[in-house]
């Protein structure tokens, strides 16, 4: 039997670069009038899937389990899927009733992401509007409150919030993402990332967008990450979560820091049904559960313990618990790349897209401009991104004047007929502002003007409007 180290990178195929696909994976906010704090009822989001529903040809609604009133339910549809060019696409809710997620199909020209990303949007956009909910293009609910009343009680949101604990988790469920996940080859899935993540400071200031959080602005332009970078929970590392250390090197590749941190949540079946397993062993890490051969875990659906050998399901639910803002995933055969908030518009998020391919198509010169970096400046330079945005610095230089360097380097990457997707991020370099910026001198504009908070919220939900 193959390792499961084997199994992994035996995942990455190869990858024509000139084929290359990108596949974005988007989070982002619902906002409802009607509902306690402005978060959807989980009767809303069935509406909203519902409503999707009615105005495609042929999609299917799934119900999951959800704990409603201290009951078992399968009452409410949370996942809507369809297909989009004869690929499976999904709009789901997200870990909070505040957020949805959608998948894209992958494709090698951003032309076509585009037209899929519209065609989804526009039925996602009507379906809102005929369930009384607005999309916002925030990278977080800009009035919601950070309590765990907000989780969408799927029962492994719940077995999760048991497990890290609730403080960790009520912090990070009102934030939206936007992921892009990029082809590599198995000859790439060093290098690539490696590159992709010193880039990180400047993609960020020039797209950060969520400054405004539960009605205020707390001195960050980019409070979602801000928060994923210096949240400690109960059950990761620090190098869990944002910029790690410098894993990519020849004592150290992605694969050992993967296994390097415990094992949360995982899945099996019995002759009947699946069932989700806890890891209750806090020290255990997935290389010491390799190494052993077995672990005692606890079934969620009984309490009971039960004893367990290391399968390939496993390896694949620890992949979507390490959360590194650069990361691999061998489910697809790609670098997914996530710092950025959701957008205010289609446009920008394609911008991102558009950036992300034209550095990685033009990789020599994209390294050479940020080799001199090492992971501490990185990291200091993140954060002052995240606070300052397009002011920020990187080891001591503007890091506005690098980011202008990365959009020349991108474009040059990019096909004649695809130079035009950049443009949003050279219009935000050139007047030297994000969206989040824009968002603090409305937020101030309404302030001053002392409106009741009712007209306020409407005032910045209407500016706020997610756009195609």
């Amino acid at each position: 039997m193959e390792s499961l180290e084997t199994i992994f990178q035996n995942r990455f195929g190869i990858v024509n670069p000139t084929e290359r696909k990108i596949g974005p994976e988007i989070e982002g906010v619902l906002f409802s009038y009607e509902s306690h704090n402005h978060i959807p009822s989980i009767g809303d989001i069935s509406n909203l899937l519902e409503n999707i529903a009615s105005n495609l040809r042929e999609a299917d609604l799934y119900n999951d389990r959800l704990k409603v009133n201290g009951e078992t339910t399968y009452a409410y549809p949370t996942k809507i899927k369809f297909e989009v060019r004869d690929y499976p696409v999904e709009i789901t809710t997200g870990i909070s009733r505040c957020t949805f997620e959608m998948t894209v199909p992958p494709s090698i020209k951003l032309s076509e992401n585009e037209r899929d990303m519209k065609y989804i949007f526009e039925k996602l956009l009507k379906g809102a509007e005929n369930s009384g909910l607005e999309i916002l293009g925030l990278g977080a609910h800009p009035f919601a409150k950070h309590s765990t009343e907000s989780i969408m009680p799927k029962l492994i949101n719940i077995h999760l919030s048991d497990q890290l604990g609730e403080s960790e988790l009520r912090r990070l469920i009102t934030n939206a993402s936007l992921q892009l996940h990029v082809e590599l080859s198995r000859n790439e899935t060093e290098a690539i990332p490696n590159m992709l993540m010193r880039f990180i400071p400047p993609i960020v200031a020039l797209t950060c967008n969520s400054a405004i959080i539960e009605g205020e602005f707390l001195g960050y332009k980019e409070y979602k990450g801000h928060i994923n970078g210096r949240e400690q929970n109960l059950r990761a590392e620090e190098s869990r979560i944002g910029i790690p250390p410098n894993f990519f090197d020849a004592d150290n590749n992605y694969f050992r820091y993967l296994i390097s941190h415990p094992p949360i949540i995982s899945r099996r079946r019995d002759l009947i049904n699946g069932f989700y397993i806890m890891f209750d062993d806090k020290t255990q890490t997935f290389s010491d559960f390799i190494n052993n051969g077995r672990a005692e875990v606890r079934r969620t659906d009984n309490g009971n313990k039960i004893p367990i050998t290391p399968e390939l399901v496993d390896l694949v639910f620890l992949e979507s618990s390490v959360w590194p803002e650069v990361r691999l995933r061998s489910t697809f055969g790609t670098a997914e790349f996530r710092p950025c908030s959701f957008q205010p518009s289609l446009e920008e998020i394609l911008a991102i897209g558009a950036v992300v391919k034209g550095l990685v198509r033009n990789y020599s010169e994209a390294s050479h401009l940020v080799e001199k970096y090492d992971i501490k400046t990185i990291r200091e330079a993140h954060r002052s991104a995240m606070r300052y945005g397009p002011d920020a610095h990187i080891g001591g230089e503007s890091l506005l004047e690098l980011s202008k360097k990365m959009l020349s380097i991108a474009s040059r990457g990019l096909d004649e007929n695809e130079k035009r997707f950049i443009r949003p991020m050279e219009n935000n370099a050139e007047c030297g502002k994000s969206p989040a910026d824009r968002s603090i001198v409305f937020f101030d504009e309404l302030l001053k003007r002392q409106l009741r908070k009712s007209d306020l919220i409407q005032n910045f939900v209407e500016k706020h409007r997610f756009k195609i």
